[in-house]
């Protein structure tokens, strides 16, 4: 019993002396801790700008890489290819500004004799006509309309409805009709047989 009793005192003494070295030590070792991680957020908060200022020097590179090539390529291609475009407007619509053909005629069908006369009829007029269209007039062959057969349908007369006279107000058997329409209305009395 002695023993237990040694041990329970030693216990007593024991536990508490080491809870006050384990606290004494925490204590110290937080004091170093926090004067080592303040000198290491110093260095962190340097390094992130350096970090950042060496970031949007990248970027501001990158970016003038970047219009440098957007330049080269208008330069080199969408310039030459809109010059292209509008040069082929150009010759398209300078194409089509005079007549759509150009030169002599030839009316299909015919046999060389009426194309002989009518081209020795045309070397006559020729001091006359002085417009290209003048020219192709005389050497057109004018033929005369064919009749078109009557087609025509009768023409219908208008039925006309004549209404008898309308009766009035105080009449018996009298009923008043509206007649509604898009223009107008209308207002009319009549005998209910009707």
């Amino acid at each position: 019993m002695k023993g237990i009793l040694g041990l329970a005192v030693m216990t007593l003494v024991i536990v508490p002396l080491i809870q006050w070295m384990v606290s004494w030590f925490i204590k110290r070792h937080n004091a170093n801790q926090s004067s080592v991680t303040s000198e290491i957020q110093d260095k962190d908060g340097e390094e992130q700008e350096r970090w950042k200022r060496k970031q949007n020097s990248a970027r501001e590179e990158l970016q003038r890489d970047h219009m440098a090539k957007a330049a080269g390529f208008k330069e080199r291609i969408l310039t030459p290819r809109e010059d292209a475009k509008q040069k082929k407007k150009e010759e398209l619509f300078c194409r089509f500004l005079g007549p759509a053909w150009k030169g002599k005629g030839v009316v299909l069908g015919e046999d060389e004799g009426t194309k002989t006369k009518r081209e020795e009829e045309f070397s006559k007029n020729q001091d006359k006509c002085t417009t290209p269209g003048q020219k192709a007039a005389a050497l057109r062959r004018i033929q005369s309309p064919t009749p078109q057969p009557s087609s025509q349908k009768p023409v219908r007369q208008k039925q006309i409805i004549k209404l008898p006279e309308e009766p009035e107000e105080t009449a018996e058997s009298t009923v008043l009709v509206i007649l509604r329409s898009p223009l107008q209305t209308s207002y009319r009395r009549t005998i209910s047989p009707n």
